[in-house]
């Protein structure tokens, strides 16, 4: 129950995000916006990190992590924008929908398998 609690109020708070953002987008650029929503997140969340008695001082793959941060970025401010442009229903629809291109991406670049039930779930 208590995960379910959890998904459930990050779902709300996701929501509430997305109306700051298109109340805001009237003031604030989207790409402005992003750097306020990252920049406060390292300060909520550098306490946590500091914390740790584990850190992982190599990265085998540091050039993929650059390249993935490097597209949330850019898919933040263009989520940002799209928030601030378009109804935030269909911005907030369009969204949900990314798991499904996600899985016809991993079929066309990775050659992920397809069987029925992945694309019955999907």
């Amino acid at each position: 129950m208590y995960p379910i609690a959890l998904l459930v109020f990050s779902c709300f708070l996701f929501s509430i995000l997305a109306a700051l953002i298109k109340f805001t987008s009237i003031y604030i650029n989207p790409i402005q916006q992003s750097f306020f929503r990252n920049f406060f997140g390292i300060l909520i969340l550098a306490p946590f990190f500091f914390n740790q008695k584990f850190f992982v001082r190599y990265k085998s793959n540091l050039g993929l992590l650059i390249l993935r941060g490097l597209f949330g970025g850019i898919t933040m401010i263009l989520l940002f924008t799209a928030y601030s442009l378009i109804p935030l229903s269909q911005a907030m629809a369009i969204s949900f929908s990314t798991p499904l291109f996600m899985y016809f991406g991993s079929i066309l670049i990775f050659k992920e398998k397809v069987n029925f039930f992945k694309i019955f779930f999907l």
